[in-house]
């Protein structure tokens, strides 16, 4: 929605004139510049949110490969046990 000039404003009825709030863009509607703050707010509130859920599925995906990396490296010692002990009872 864009701003009243000066002389728009001044050309409005007096009971419109309560309605709208002077900006630095100009003159405003009171109902569009509190709207125009909750949208603002509610989206700094979502980047910060979606920014803590990646770095929390960042942090996920890094425990889970080194999870990964830690099974294969223990699947790998069972396989070397395994193996020697049927060299062993050959």
């Amino acid at each position: 929605m864009s701003a009243l000039t000066v002389e728009q404003f001044e050309q409005l009825p007096e009971f419109a004139k309560g309605e709208y709030v002077e900006t630095d863009k100009g003159y405003q509607h009171g109902g569009f510049v509190k709207l125009k703050g909750s949208l603002d707010d509610l989206d700094t509130k979502y980047k910060t949110i979606e920014s803590q859920l990646n770095s929390v599925n960042e942090a996920k995906q890094a425990e889970i490969e080194e999870a990964k990396k830690q099974a294969y490296e223990e699947a790998k010692k069972m396989e070397t046990l395994k193996k020697s002990k049927d060299v062993t009872r050959k």
